[in-house]
């Protein structure tokens, strides 16, 4: 892996802002009122340049599992084990 340089770092904070930005577009839109037609083609739109965005990310920057930083922390296997393991203990003991 090459030595990152300060410009490296400011671009990967940019690109983790900018896809986190359109993860939030989306939700927004999905959630919105609109049309659906209008809702699905802005929708498609976003995906889109989320994926154009991906493939520039993991093009420039290979060591960074970008599939995370998109979808957050929240949704890992990790995360979702504990969660589940959490679940089935307060089952279990009644403690819900």
């Amino acid at each position: 892996m090459k030595q990152l340089t300060n410009s490296d770092l400011i671009n990967i904070n940019a690109l983790k802002t900018v896809l986190k930005m359109i993860s939030n577009d989306i939700k927004d839109v999905k959630a919105s009122n609109s049309a659906p037609s209008e809702k699905a083609k802005q929708i498609f739109n976003l995906y889109t340049h989320k994926g154009r965005l991906l493939n520039q990310a993991t093009e420039h920057y290979p060591h960074i599992n970008w599939i995370n930083e998109t979808l957050g922390e929240e949704t890992s296997f990790e995360s979702s084990f504990k969660t589940t393991a959490k679940m089935k203990i307060e089952t279990r003991f009644n403690l819900n």
